[in-house]
């Protein structure tokens, strides 16, 4: 399987499978908002981002499949689908990928 992106529905079909990703990212604490089906934004926190997509921590209870929209200060707004939750915490896989220098603006903020 090298090479190739491994996509989980849930920590409890594979949990140690989550950390085959290839892609690389950065990991740190940002705040953002999160919308569902056109509903009222929710604060969340980045928690990690690649180009790929993130891990985010909520209070609100996201399911597997979901579609975010979510915004971060420095980037654009980013379209994804929720691929796993596991309590607080869920992965999102952006519909279009991040370039290189935004994920780097949005390490260089400061808020």
């Amino acid at each position: 399987m090298a090479g190739q992106a491994l996509v989980l529905k849930s920590f409890a079909e594979e949990p140690e499978a989550v950390e085959r990703r290839n892609e690389r990212r950065v990991v740190w604490f940002r705040h953002g908002t999160a919308s569902l089906d056109g509903k009222a934004a929710e604060e969340v926190m980045l928690n990690d981002l690649s180009q790929t997509g993130c891990c985010l921590s909520s209070n609100v209870a996201y399911a597997v499949g979901d579609r975010l929209e979510l915004r971060f200060p420095n980037l654009p707004v980013c379209w994804g689908e929720v691929m796993w939750v596991r309590q607080d915490s869920l992965g999102c896989h952006f519909d279009t990928p991040l370039e290189a220098k935004q994920v780097r603006a949005l390490t260089l903020a400061t808020f």
